[in-house]
């Protein structure tokens, strides 16, 4: 009896300790307009920053549309906050990059083209996509990356860039947004996340967990009926 109260408790917390150590993630919704003329329209963007396991972080983009068709819109360069080197990306899946950069605090406002002095803030992760038909990060398209770093977390992403930025910011991640409908001087529009990001766990990880306490409890509690 106290060999399988032992091994309940020991189910739950070795289940526990793995929420802590993989599996956790976030996501964030770049909408902030800071730079640029036109609007966005019904095309949204999703972010995603997982990790999988220590020092393996995968990091997605999502170019969606909720109205008929594609306005054409498309992202052409994208800026992260990353706390330390990340080394080459490897890249998963979705439309594959021109480029992916990293150098602190060297990317971002004038440097980018389209946004103005002051408006982005510095980032020290780029992506940078073709701006050629065919090969676009476009509405209903997808660019996925895993990045393998010793230290690697998460919590490495959650910081924001660097002053200057505009009024809207600090911002945590930012992308460059081109062929915007109603853009009469080309420059595009810089659209930023100014949400402070939230870990939580993984939805598969969550139901690891709560398989886990339920087989810890539930071998546990044979001994109540034997």
């Amino acid at each position: 009896m106290k060999t399988l109260s032992w091994f309940r408790w020991a189910a739950s917390c070795i289940t526990v300790s793995c929420l802590h150590v993989w599996g956790e993630g976030f996501t964030s919704s770049p909408s902030v307009i800071f730079s640029g003329a036109g609007g966005l329209g019904s095309t949204t963007f999703r972010s995603e920053v997982i990790e999988l396991q220590p020092g393996v972080v995968d990091i997605n983009l999502y170019v969606f549309s909720s109205g008929q068709g594609t306005s054409g819109i498309y992202v052409d360069e994208w800026l992260f906050s990353v706390d330390r080197p990340v080394g080459a990306p490897v890249f998963r899946d979705g439309i594959a990059p021109v480029s992916v950069n990293y150098s602190p605090a060297a990317y971002g406002n004038a440097g980018v083209a389209g946004f103005g002095t002051a408006t982005s803030g510095l980032f020290d992760l780029e992506f940078k996509f073709s701006p050629q038909a065919g090969k676009r990060l476009q509405e209903g398209t997808v660019a996925l990356f895993e990045f393998d770093a010793p230290g690697l977390s998460v919590y490495d992403f959650t910081h924001p860039g660097a002053a200057p930025f505009a009024g809207s910011g600090p911002f945590f991640s930012v992308l460059h947004v081109a062929n915007v409908p109603g853009d009469t001087s080309g420059s595009g529009l810089g659209v930023g996340n100014a949400t402070v990001p939230v870990v939580v766990p993984e939805p598969s990880v969550t139901t690891v967990v709560g398989a886990g306490l339920l087989v810890g409890w539930a071998v546990g509690g044979r001994r109540r009926l034997f």
